[in-house]
């Protein structure tokens, strides 16, 4: 049986950026409790560009223990700009990036800076918590919420 697994999403919604601007998406991986989202899935939608060749120069994963812009290092194996093409110039791309966040830091940054004017938004979706983060607080109950499953 697979159980009711929490997840959590955080967006950027979507907004044009211009040559150089960096779209920033920040990430934090800490469930309820104080364990941590043991993966996190980006989905990322870049608009229409007028010519195939017009990539981020910049989509880069970042992690960090902390907020502070400074502390940010590059994940290893995290830097998508070389080798990316855009697949079409007529709907823009979608692109999926899949993180194991058990071995890493707690914050993830997602960067992304387009070569020229671009709509860009993205979303990550935390899932598999190290213990589940319902409380019974979080239902002003007490006992835990059930979770009916078809057997």
């Amino acid at each position: 049986m697979i159980q009711v697994q929490s997840v959590r999403q955080v967006n950027l919604e979507p907004q044009s950026f211009t040559n150089g601007a960096i779209a920033t998406l920040l990430v934090d991986t800490l469930a309820g409790g104080g364990d941590q989202y043991q993966y996190a899935t980006f989905f990322i939608n870049l608009g229409r560009t007028n010519t195939a060749t017009n990539v981020p120069s910049v989509l880069k994963l970042q992690s960090s223990d902390t907020t502070v812009a400074a502390t940010f290092t590059d994940v290893s194996g995290g830097s998508f700009t070389t080798g990316f093409t855009t697949g079409q110039t007529a709907g823009g791309d979608n692109l999926l990036l899949g993180v194991n966040t058990a071995i890493g830091k707690r914050y993830l940054q997602l960067l992304i800076s387009p070569t020229t004017t671009q709509l860009v938004a993205a979303t990550c979706v935390l899932s598999r918590p190290q213990a589940s983060p319902w409380t019974t607080a979080m239902y002003n109950v007490s006992a835990p919420p059930i979770f009916l499953t078809q057997a």
